[in-house]
């Protein structure tokens, strides 16, 4: 479980970065339990990850993200900061640029459909 006071500080952030609609997505809860809830949730992620992910709200998240979509750029962050070695179980896992380019759109898409992703038609 991460320290409360780092839940409370990350909270903080998105409040400076979001403003009134952070506050408002927990109006009708009991923050002390979201707070808690989050702190339990996220014990795995090192604070190195997390300012990480934070930094990358400003990227890709167009509104204030909820817990599971928090904890899914944390992941998202082990998974790209390793090596490419280590990303790549066979030089054979490459692929062509076109693949890519399939991938990548297919990503912005599904970014765009979460309504994460900034500037809906700049996808």
């Amino acid at each position: 479980m991460l320290p409360l006071s780092w839940i409370d500080a990350l909270f903080t952030k998105f409040e400076t970065m979001y403003g009134q609609q952070f506050i408002d997505k927990w109006k009708n809860c009991d923050i002390d339990q979201v707070k808690q809830t989050w702190a339990e949730e996220l014990g795995g992620m090192s604070g190195d990850r997390i300012k990480k992910a934070l930094s990358d709200c400003n990227e890709v998240c167009k509104y204030p993200p909820n817990l599971p979509e928090f904890y899914q750029l944390c992941r998202a962050v082990m998974i790209y900061s390793k090596p490419i070695e280590q990303q790549i179980e066979h030089k054979q896992s490459y692929c062509t640029p076109e693949i890519a380019r399939s991938r990548l759109q297919e990503l912005k898409e599904m970014l765009k459909n979460s309504n994460m992703l900034k500037g809906d038609d700049n996808a």
